[in-house]
């Protein structure tokens, strides 16, 4: 699959890099067995962030940096990962199905974002853009120009996902067959390369995961 990030965005966002998961998944309830296994490994996770001090962490430095950048200073927005982390912190965390709960897991390791789409939906090549006031919203859920000054993600049949809102058309369901990941990371972390392949791992042994290519866009 073929992703371009546009010059505007590279110019803006310098050290903006995005992670890239294409393959075929079969969308399901975890088995009893691997339910045991992702409630242990959460809870770990949940373990490791309450030690630290949430707001001071590189990666959420990194994406409120990444907004200002992108001249967004509403808190609200600049902070959505962080509460994303707090809600996921939540007592008595109950799995969803397999593949929210890796994208999930991924985000209490890692402490970066990271959204799914439904492939099948998505036309090619897929670019990485600046949204303006006059970028569409239709599906994303968003007021209008809720795109303004924010990275969007789009192929030929306009935006299907964005840093902060996603779109219905490329929504995951059960009847997703075939899966895009998009993460997006600080250009220099030297841990990009071992988290991206965690998830492949793991798409691959809980998602039936096959043909699971990932890719890094600078």
């Amino acid at each position: 699959m073929h992703v371009q990030m546009s010059q505007e965005v590279r110019k803006i966002c310098p050290d903006l890099s995005v992670g890239i998961l294409t393959g075929q998944v079969c969308v399901k309830s975890l088995t009893d067995v691997a339910y045991d296994h992702f409630k242990s490994e959460i809870e770990q996770s949940m373990a490791d962030i309450k030690l630290m001090s949430l707001y001071d962490a590189p990666q959420l430095v990194f994406y409120q940096h990444l907004n200002h950048e992108l001249g967004i200073y509403d808190s609200k927005r600049c902070n959505c990962l962080c509460m994303k982390i707090r809600e996921l912190m939540q007592e008595n965390y109950e799995t969803n199905q397999n593949v929210s709960d890796i994208l999930n897991l991924f985000t209490l390791k890692s402490l970066y974002s990271v959204n799914s789409y439904d492939l099948e939906t998505i036309s090619h090549p897929i670019q990485i853009v600046l949204g303006d006031k006059n970028t569409p919203v239709d599906g994303f859920h968003a007021k209008d120009e809720a795109l303004d000054h924010t990275v969007v993600y789009q192929d030929d049949y306009g935006p299907f996902g964005s840093l902060a809102f996603q779109s219905d058309r490329a929504m995951v369901t059960r009847a997703t067959r075939r899966l895009l990941v998009v993460i997006p990371y600080e250009k220099n972390d030297a841990h990009m390369e071992e988290y991206l392949n965690w998830m492949k791992d793991y798409l691959i042994e809980y998602a039936h995961g096959e043909h699971v290519q990932v890719k890094q866009v600078n």
